[in-house]
């Protein structure tokens, strides 16, 4: 008798595991098959500016968030009503989801405007405004008390990923007419030279890249 219940409770629980784990693979059968972009959900996702005439698969979600915005970067022009968008997701809530896509989509914009700039500096003085509007914006983010210290560093990472990348077109913005990108990591390093919470900020930015942050 108890090795008949014996045999019937395995029966039970092989019955029992097989229906978990069909409940289990529906349930990732149904994520894996949505239709919809899988956006980033892990923190620290900027995504770096790709080699010219490139666009890695990390910046597929943050175009299909502003389609308008790259389709009109690329072609060396700015969306503006899709642009001012990016910018109120990227001040509204920094560290989220949305801030981080707004993130690495003003970078790669910012690739794209300080190209179209150098290859015609008069052409469009709306273009250069711009790049030092988002200069401004992403110092004040930076410098924002609020923001969580994950996204600052993000902040710090695209700045320099913008400088290296943006630097040797030579765009020109601001009343001085410095050049843009060496124009927002000084902005950035000057906020960490102005108080407390801003140096050690710094210096673990430079820890994490092995000391090459210092220049």
């Amino acid at each position: 008798m108890n090795e008949c219940r014996g045999r019937s409770g395995s029966r039970l629980l092989r019955a029992l595991g097989a229906a978990g784990a069909l409940v289990l693979a529906g349930g990732v059968s149904q994520y894996a098959g949505a239709d919809d972009v899988i956006r980033p959900i892990s923190l620290g996702s900027y995504c770096t500016l790709p080699e010219p005439g490139e666009k890695p698969a990390c910046l597929d979600p943050a175009q299909a968030s502003y389609p308008d915005f790259f389709a009109s970067v690329d072609d060396g022009q700015l969306d503006s009503e899709s642009a001012s968008r990016l910018e109120a997701d990227l001040t509204a809530k920094p560290g989220s989801e949305d801030a981080y896509l707004a993130l690495s989509s003003l970078a790669y914009g910012y690739l794209q405007i300080s190209s179209a700039v150098s290859a015609s500096p008069d052409a469009s003085p709306i273009l250069s405004a711009r790049l030092e509007r988002w200069n401004g914006l992403l110092s004040s983010t930076y410098a924002e008390e609020t923001a969580p210290e994950h996204f600052r560093s993000a902040l710090r990472e695209a700045a320099d990923d913008i400088h290296s990348r943006v630097g040797r077109f030579g765009a020109r913005c601001g009343v001085n007419s410095e050049e843009c990108s060496s124009g927002l990591v000084l902005a950035l390093e000057q906020i960490d030279r102005g108080g407390p919470l801003r140096a050690p900020l710094r210096g673990l930015i430079d820890r994490f890249r092995g000391g090459e942050g210092t220049r």
